[in-house]
């Protein structure tokens, strides 16, 4: 009975996690732009934060994965560059 209990609690916090990471009115896009074979530039893979980051550090580049999230209640533009989604 104990094994089903603790179950069903993980169980809960799966589902409760899972509708925690839920949106609406969320665009995300994905580009594969192997920044490794390019040097980590930002303006050679046109990325949308190369316009902000472009002239960042090389360590700067590597360490965030270029990526942007924007939503109504999130920072848009310049704000939402260099969000590390992984």
């Amino acid at each position: 009975m104990e094994k089903m209990r603790v179950c069903i609690v993980v169980l809960a916090c799966v589902v409760v996690s899972a509708a925690a990471q839920s949106g609406t009115n969320v665009r995300a896009s994905y580009h594969e732009y192997n920044p490794q074979n390019i040097n980590w530039d930002l303006s050679a893979a046109s990325v949308y934060c190369a316009t902000w980051d472009a002239n960042r550090p090389l360590e700067w580049r590597r360490r965030h994965g270029w990526t942007a999230f924007c939503a109504p209640g999130g920072p848009q533009g310049q704000a939402a560059c260099g969000r590390c989604l992984r």
